[in-house]
């Protein structure tokens, strides 16, 4: 049983240093909240004076007491008394009197409103907000769209940094944000899960009618937290050697949109955890048409024999060294390095695709035998010729680097394990007296470079697109898009760190980062619609041989759009600021002046900034 909490207050002091070389003292009361199960702070921050640094005894000195601020004083000589009137002078010489004749600025602000208002278009093309207004109360969904937005605009910031941001961006939730708030915030988010299982379906209910291509994959985030009780040992992508929480997510390939999450523990394989994605997609899709695209990582003949088992249709992406795969590889190799069907629009992939029967076996249960099924399934192969010629160049790159190392007398115990591997896989070591000979495996080289460049897809299901080769690559290539999503979560909204100290905040936490997610997916889709239009406007432009000058406009602005990220982009429009002065007689409000190449992407996004 927990000692009881005491609620005793503790005083103690702390020193911040200066550049000046003195380090000055302060005093702070915090006492232990038992709803926040943290100390917080009783009352203000004394400062008892400072202390030299290179003082051995650390003598404390008083510090100078703040000088009264001459605007207010300048203000007091100036104000005018109901009971004393100012005294009229007769001296013209003395000319106008400025200080009476100017009206009082009653109030100012300045606040940056251009990413705001980036915003709020994605807002209106995602509908995110809508969807998060109708499910929950107005001042939570309020707070958890400002926390979202921050996330979106402050690239990598942790989420307790918003109480300083938000003193300079306008943030739907008016009364302001603090610590607090947001502790409270992502706790009440982690345990309603309610809500957060109908914002999954109302993502999947905004999607096209028809069939939905829904991508998963999954990574892992380290943590310290040992409160994290999902917080497992297993495969660490980031290979730290913590613990790690496993977050799996659904991704729309073609819209670009996430659809839902899970957080699983550290400790479950990529292989099994489809069971938790199938069951959590039989809630919220009804009976609409899905089709799973997944990569090597969750393949295996339990995970298809559980999709097919659940009657859900998918591609997946199949390793050529698999047995039954590479059986029928070997069949069918002259046949797909003469083939001419192309994939892809310059030419460099070409495939063929193999109608197969086969046999699916389940997770055995006990002592009894893996159950099984047998269907029809296709089996598509794919070359890319110019991945294969980049292959075949680094591979023999690598061969002649470590032959040389050896030929110069490197012993083989100093060198790395792959690099071991490959000596013992491709390379013949022979020594004559003391020379040392190193020969290449040619065969064992040759059987090793024609798999390079080649990849299978397997496919399965009642939909027509999944026998068609070229539908087939162009469905798994647009599943790649997921990966530049988990990048989006690692390194621009603070998915790289769990920094809470329990599950129910951590699960907060992350579902303010999904709807920050979507924000800037629906934007990188729009700005891909301007570079295409951007793109479609310079060759018209260079077919007819008018407007050159629009061209060239145009022409820059593309350039500089491929050279930005999203967070630069968002930061350099961030800088557009709004200024408002009011006086008893009227307001004034200007803006910060835009160039015509920053007014040019607004206008073809689809954003007015007012002044």
């Amino acid at each position: 049983m927990p000692r009881p909490v005491s609620g005793k207050t503790t005083v103690y002091r702390y020193k911040v240093p200066k550049k000046n070389g003195y380090s000055y003292v302060y005093e702070r009361t915090e006492r232990y909240d038992p709803e926040l199960k943290r100390m917080v702070k009783i009352g203000g921050v004394t400062l008892l004076g400072k202390v030299k640094d290179d003082d051995p005894q650390q003598t404390l000195l008083r510090t100078r007491p703040k000088k009264s601020s001459s605007l207010k004083k300048g203000a007091a000589d100036n104000s005018v008394s109901a009971d004393k009137p100012r005294q009229e002078t007769s001296d013209k010489s003395a000319g106008p009197r400025k200080a009476e004749e100017a009206p009082r600025i009653e109030k100012a602000s300045r606040q940056r409103v251009g990413a705001h208002r980036i915003l709020d278009f994605i807002a209106e093309k995602t509908r995110i907000e809508k969807d998060i207004c109708s499910l929950l109360d107005k001042g939570t969904a309020e707070k958890l769209i400002s926390c979202a937005r921050f996330l979106v605009c402050s690239a990598n910031e942790p989420l307790a940094r918003v109480r300083t941001w938000q003193l300079t961006h306008p943030i739907p939730y008016e009364e302001g944000l603090s610590r607090d708030i947001c502790h409270r915030l992502t706790q009440d988010l982690g345990t309603n899960e309610t809500f957060r299982q109908q914002l999954f379906q109302l993502r999947f209910d905004r999607q096209p009618p028809d069939e939905i291509v829904v991508a998963v994959d999954g990574s892992t985030v380290s943590t310290y937290s040992e409160n994290q009780i999902s917080a497992r040992y297993g495969f660490n992508k980031a290979d730290d050697g913590l613990p790690t929480i496993k977050w799996l997510d659904l991704y729309a390939s073609r819209t670009h949109e996430p659809l839902a999450f899970s957080l699983q523990p550290g400790n479950v394989p990529d292989v099994i955890s489809i069971h938790n994605t199938l069951e959590q997609m039989k809630a919220v899709i009804g009976g609409r048409k899905i089709i799973l695209v997944s990569d090597n990582g969750f393949y295996s003949d339990a995970n298809a024999y559980e999709l097919i088992k659940s009657e859900y249709d998918f591609i997946s992406r199949v390793e050529v060294s698999t047995k039954w795969v590479r059986e029928r590889l070997d069949r069918e190799r002259q046949r797909l390095e003469s083939s001419s069907l192309c994939m892809d629009s310059e030419g460099y992939v070409v495939g063929i695709t193999k109608r197969v029967f086969h046999t699916f076996y389940g997770k055995a249960d006990n002592d009894c035998p893996p159950p099984s099924v047998r269907k029809i399934c296709y089996l598509h192969f794919y070359l890319d010729i110019s991945k294969r010629s980049r292959m075949s160049a680094e591979f023999n790159t690598m061969l002649k680097g470590i032959r040389e190392q050896l030929e110069a007398g490197y012993p083989v115990d100093s060198l790395d394990r792959k690099a071991k591997k490959v000596i013992d896989d491709f390379l013949e070591i022979s020594c004559e007296g003391d020379n040392i000979r190193v020969r290449y495996n040619e065969e064992a080289i040759s059987k090793a470079k024609a798999d390079f460049g080649i990849f299978s897809l397997l496919t399965y299901g009642t939909s027509p697109m999944l026998s068609d080769t070229t539908r087939t690559f162009k469905e798994y290539i647009s599943r790649e898009h997921i990966e530049d999503h988990f990048r989006a979560e690692k390194n621009s909204i603070d998915g790289n760190h769990v920094r809470s100290w329990y599950g129910e905040n951590y699960m907060g936490k992350v579902t303010i980062q999904f709807v920050a997610l979507c924000y800037e997916e629906c934007l990188w889709s729009e700005i891909g619609r301007v570079k295409q239009a951007l793109r479609q406007d310079i060759a018209n432009s260079r077919k007819s041989g008018k407007d050159k000058t629009v061209a060239g406009k145009k022409q820059k602005l593309l350039t500089w759009l491929n050279s930005m990220s999203l967070h630069e982009l968002l930061s350099w429009y961030d800088a557009i600021e709004n200024t408002e002065v009011s006086t008893q007689i009227r307001s004034v409000r200007w803006s910060t002046e835009i160039i015509e190449r920053d007014r040019l992407f607004l206008d073809m996004l689809g954003v007015r900034i007012d002044c």
